[in-house]
């Protein structure tokens, strides 16, 4: 290695975008169906994903389709996905890349607590600095939806909300919107 590069050799591909435009129906109905034999019947609760110790490192969790799967990343706006790691997809990999990522699933991490940018870029396959602009969107998100309960909680004048819990937790799918 010589001052100032980096070896590229030793260094992670980035994660890549595909449009979904490019992907044939038939092709993924193909894998929907053997991933169902392979795997059995998706799980419909966290509780099943639980039982079966769905996206472990041992276990690496099949349902790509998921939400809370770490291996793709799709975007509900477009429909298109990105491959989070792009040399798993491909087949092509060195004596490094042997193993999947130790987690599949982000509700497991999730049961772990709090981790730093660093950790969660590692295990995104992200740079910090993105790992900290997704945080900052999401706790944007979180902030606007408090605002909004506040208007409709004013709104009704002090009467209860159907979502509200004994202890006053929310619950965001028990709103009806008329």
């Amino acid at each position: 290695m010589t001052q100032g590069r980096l070896d590229r050799s030793r260094v992670l591909p980035r994660a890549h975008t595909v449009c979904v435009r490019r992907i044939r129906m038939s092709l993924v109905r193909e894998v929907q169906v053997e991933t169902r034999e392979y795997t059995g019947a998706i799980p419909r609760t966290w509780g099943e994903c639980q039982e079966r110790a769905l996206g472990t490192a041992s276990n690496p969790c099949a349902y790509l389709r998921c939400r809370h799967n770490l291996l793709l990343d799709i975007s509900e706006d477009t429909g298109s996905y990105k491959v989070t790691w792009p040399h798993l997809a491909s087949g092509h990999y060195g004596d490094e890349y042997e193993q999947l990522p130790r987690h599949t699933c982000a509700l497991r991490v999730a049961e772990q607590g709090g981790m730093t940018l660093d950790e969660i870029g590692e295990m995104m396959n992200l740079t910090r600095e993105r790992v900290r602009q997704i945080e900052t969107k999401a706790l944007l998100r979180l902030r606007d939806l408090s605002e909004l309960v506040k208007i409709v909680d004013d709104e009704l004048d002090g009467a209860p909300s159907p979502g509200r819990g004994s202890h006053g937790d929310v619950n965001y799918h028990a709103w009806e919107w008329r």
